[in-house]
């Protein structure tokens, strides 16, 4: 029996969770993302100028994702990145850089394309790197 695992999902990601077979779900506590604070898009911008992305599958999704007008798109985009090939310092600037609504958009994909329990693990790491962010935004909105 695996150890009880926790996902931190907004409402529709959750539907998705319960919509897994059963033998998925075992093992995991799913918790509702009670935090939503999205980037503006100036936000966004203004990371991207700080902040210093080198690999080239980052360079790749980056570039791929300023070159798309669909939601869709970008899910797909985004969810094709290999987060193992990237080294993690890349990959936290990466995420900053993305920003929570383009994260959240990743999250919907991969749930709604689940496998394995590896692909939940990974979506559990995804969900608490987004509520980081969240918090963050949250934070930043009640300074401004």
């Amino acid at each position: 029996m695996k150890s009880m695992q926790s996902l931190l999902l907004l409402p529709v990601e959750r539907k998705l969770f319960e919509a897994l077979a059963p033998e998925l779900r075992e093992g995991w506590i799913v918790e509702t993302e009670g935090q939503e604070a999205y980037e503006q898009p100036e936000d966004l911008a203004m990371r991207y100028q700080i902040t210093d992305l080198s690999h080239p599958a980052c360079l790749e999704v980056l570039g791929k994702l300023c070159d798309t007008k669909s939601s869709a798109d970008v899910e797909e985009i985004a969810s094709s990145l290999d987060i193992l090939s990237v080294p993690s310092f890349e990959l936290r600037q990466l995420f900053f850089v993305l920003g929570s609504r383009v994260l959240s958009g990743m999250i919907g994909y991969l749930m709604a394309n689940v496998k394995t329990d590896d692909d939940l693990a990974a979506i559990g790491g995804l969900t608490q790197i987004r509520h980081s962010l969240f918090l963050a935004n949250a934070t930043a909105a009640a300074i401004h």
